[in-house]
């Protein structure tokens, strides 16, 4: 079990909200990011700017990856863990949560490359432009 002092459990639990905030806000972010690129206006504007400044949209995910890693690190630091407590099954999951929120924002950024991708390939291929009006 892992022993955490009173007066920094506040911070701890301040933490890891933080790190779960920034986790969930970058894949709701690549979410929405998704569903604009499937609206018609605006697919077309992010295709009128340069392609190398619409990829600049992947570095907020190595930011948001800076900013998980950093609040690990505190994390780590708060907790002062003795290296029993380091093998002990509690702090494995912890790591574990850790890497799996590392996980989420780069899947976020992945999955946004591949929009931006199939984007600006489908309007760069022969006959690339489709428009598909849905009348209700």
């Amino acid at each position: 079990m892992l022993c955490v002092k009173p007066e920094q459990k506040k911070l701890v639990e301040q933490i890891i909200t933080y790190a779960d905030a920034i986790t969930a806000f970058s894949f709701v972010q690549s979410t929405a990011f998704g569903f604009a690129l499937a609206g018609h206006e605006f697919r077309e504007s992010m295709l009128k700017i340069p392609h190398h400044w619409v990829w600049g949209v992947l570095v907020a995910y190595f930011i948001y990856i800076a900013f998980v890693v950093a609040l690990w690190w505190c994390y780590r630091i708060d907790l002062s863990a003795t290296k029993e407590e380091m093998q002990s099954k509690d702090y494995r999951v912890a790591r574990a949560l850790w890497w799996g929120r590392i996980g989420v924002i780069i899947l976020a950024g992945l999955l946004s490359a591949l929009a931006l991708g199939f984007t600006i390939n489908g309007a760069s291929a022969p006959g690339g432009s489709m428009t598909v009006t849905i009348n209700l």
